[in-house]
């Protein structure tokens, strides 16, 4: 056995726990649900070894619903326009990247997309969620930039993908931050190399350009509706157990 991987895994649901702390009442068994269905309770075998955990995907989307939840409060009455609750928020982030190994599994064996496979996912969740947050999940990453070229993005979506990029490991951090410890993994030879490729031919930037592209103007609004301070926005707004 890894005991460092082990280690990690346990330290995993310790900032899990602490997470879920900060979070109103919410349907645990559906986010457990779809977690499981997601198979990040299980360990990861190589060559009849233990090779890591999932958890770490968990303990982030958990870490994204505690700032989700302060920003939702924030703007309760305008979330109240769009149908949206800030539980509905909280339970979104909770399983935006519940497919998260799914995914992985997929591209190891050798399959080019790196997009999701969006409405088979969303069929699954719908076994436990209602269609609001099923389509709140949407909102993160590649598949919210194909969102927001069709269309300007609802406000629950503009918190589901800032709170997304704003979260690293079990910290949340500018998005500046976040968007920087990506660079690696978009360089040549990185895993999102080809990702990289498609951002500058289809949009003629990088793909930090282009998230920043998105995120820049939300993170100003957000400033003026929460009444934060720019210097250390986000992070102001979250337990400092979380900073």
């Amino acid at each position: 056995m890894n005991i460092p991987h082990f280690a990690k895994y346990t330290k995993d649901f310790q900032t899990i726990k602490k997470a879920f702390g900060h979070l109103p009442n919410f349907d645990v068994d559906a986010v457990f649900s779809a977690w499981e269905a997601g198979n990040l309770f299980l360990p990861e075998w190589k060559s009849g070894k233990l090779f890591g955990w999932w958890m770490n995907v968990a303990a982030h989307m958990s870490v994204s619903a505690v700032l989700g939840y302060q920003l939702s409060l924030c703007m309760k009455d305008m979330l109240e326009t769009e149908d949206i609750t800030p539980e509905d928020i909280v339970e979104a982030l909770l399983v935006h990247d519940w497919a998260k190994r799914l995914e992985a599994d997929v591209r190891a064996d050798g399959t080019e997309s790196v997009m999701r496979d969006a409405e088979k996912h969303r069929q699954t969740l719908l076994q436990w969620f209602p269609k609001r947050i099923a389509t709140l999940t949407t909102a993160t990453g590649d598949s919210c930039v194909q969102i927001a070229e069709a269309r300007a993005l609802t406000l629950g979506e503009k918190i589901i993908f800032y709170s997304d990029y704003c979260t690293s490991g079990s910290h949340i951090v500018p998005f500046v931050r976040r968007l920087e410890e990506f660079l690696p993994h978009f360089a040549p030879g990185g895993r999102y190399e080809k990702a990289q490729a498609y951002f500058k031919e289809r949009y003629g930037m990088s793909h930090n350009e282009k998230i920043t592209q998105l995120l820049a103007p939300i993170e100003a609004e957000f400033i003026v509706l929460t009444g934060g301070a720019k210097k250390d926005f986000p992070v102001g707004l979250v337990p400092t157990q979380f900073c």
